[in-house]
């Protein structure tokens, strides 16, 4: 294979290289004016030109496959349709549909595993399934956290039903511990699409994930707060100016009332993480733009939220059960509204369905455990503690 220089006198790829690389894309031609500051710019630090370069670089052939179109962009926009293509079109009809009604707390099962429910002719209907049927949905957990942070309640909202899932201890708390469901986590199917705020916390307490066999993602896990961050997140020098905006002006020293006083026109294009914030920032202020009469989104009941972490036996969140239950399906839906408003600007923001794929495999990611690994997890926090104390 011949080899081939730029005008620098650089070695690049050999033709054939180039052919299977850029495919028909001619390579670049510098001009003599460009060539003519290049070489001044080089003499600058020394570099005479042609380049010295090593004489034993290797040119031989290189074991790459054909391209799949005429260049490399092309190239790997196709393998990324080949892995997610099916996916983006499941996220484009969810995203465009008509969320159903949730079930009020009178139409509300106490059984164990998945129950759906579908609003017929004005009647709720309900039928136990394995997983939610459909291919898209919001997926939401809750846990019991001195039980060892295992799902409790599932919650799932796809464009034809919301689906409830609750553990068999749950309803019944005096079931010794060796039969209960949250040890085997919560099935969701495979090949779906599934949408929901900080995704990896949900999806590590599903079923599916789990499986050996599998050697690429079991579903597209779609996290909203990930998609947030990318289209009107804070960075971290800028958190803090913002949550001072928010405080109450009466609150405000002289000096946050100083720095204050030029506030950058970015603290109205941005919003901090959290569902209650994105979903405020993303969905409830565009229908208040649009003369909608639409309420904020508040911070639920603060008992039925502290309930899950305060609970020291199954019983205390079996009194508050309807309650919690009805949280719980409501971020589902107010997920999915949210996904609805992001989806599209999300797309905008990443047009690439390279960067899609990207988002696919990192949300589906497989961290093999090793015998230390809980050495490991002590490490990281007492690290993660010591630069916070800095």
């Amino acid at each position: 294979m011949a080899k081939r220089f730029t005008d620098l006198g650089y070695p690049v790829l050999g033709d054939d290289l180039q052919r299977r690389i850029f495919g028909n894309q001619a390579p670049p031609v510098m001009s003599r004016l460009a060539k003519q500051k290049a070489q001044n710019l080089l003499k600058e630090f020394k570099i005479n030109t042609p380049v010295d370069y090593p004489d034993h670089l290797y040119d031989g052939p290189l074991p790459l496959p054909e391209l799949k179109g005429e260049n490399l962009k092309e190239h790997f926009e196709a393998i990324a349709n080949e892995q997610i293509g099916e996916y983006k079109e499941l996220g484009d009809e969810f995203a465009s549909c008509e969320l159903p009604e949730i079930p009020p707390v009178t139409a509300l099962k106490f059984v164990p595993g998945w129950t759906r429910y579908t609003k017929v002719r004005g009647k709720w209907k309900t039928e136990s399934v394995p997983y939610p049927l459909e291919k898209a949905f919001t997926y939401d957990t809750e846990t019991y956290v001195h039980g060892g942070a295992f799902p409790i309640i599932g919650t799932a909202l796809s464009a034809k039903a919301a689906y409830i899932w609750l553990a068999s201890e749950l309803i019944n708390p005096d079931l010794p511990e060796e039969q209960w469901d949250q040890h085997s986590l919560i099935p969701i199917g495979t090949g779906r699409f599934v949408a929901g705020h900080n995704i990896s916390y949900d999806r590590i307490r599903a079923q599916e994930g789990y499986s050996l066999e599998n050697t690429r993602p079991e579903n597209f896990y779609f996290d909203t707060l990930s998609a947030h961050i990318g289209v009107s997140g804070l960075a971290s020098g800028q958190r803090w100016l913002y949550v001072l905006a928010g405080k109450d002006p009466e609150d405000l020293t002289p000096e946050e009332k100083r720095k204050l006083r030029y506030a950058p026109k970015w603290l109205d294009e941005g919003s901090t993480n959290s569902l209650v914030a994105t979903y405020n920032f993303h969905v409830y202020e565009v229908r208040k733009f649009f003369g909608d009469d639409v309420k904020p989104l508040g911070q639920g009941d603060k008992a039925v939220r502290d309930i899950f972490v305060k609970a020291t036996h199954l019983s205390q969140i079996k009194q508050m059960l309807t309650e919690a239950v009805h949280y719980a399906v409501k971020d589902a839906y107010y997920t999915a509204e949210l996904f609805q408003a992001l989806w599209p600007k999300y797309l905008d923001a990443t047009p690439s369905p390279v960067a899609l794929c990207g988002h696919y495999h990192l949300n589906g990611s497989v961290v093999p455990l090793v015998p230390d690994w809980e050495d490991w997890i002590q490490n990281v926090e007492k690290k993660f503690d010591a630069h916070n104390k800095e």
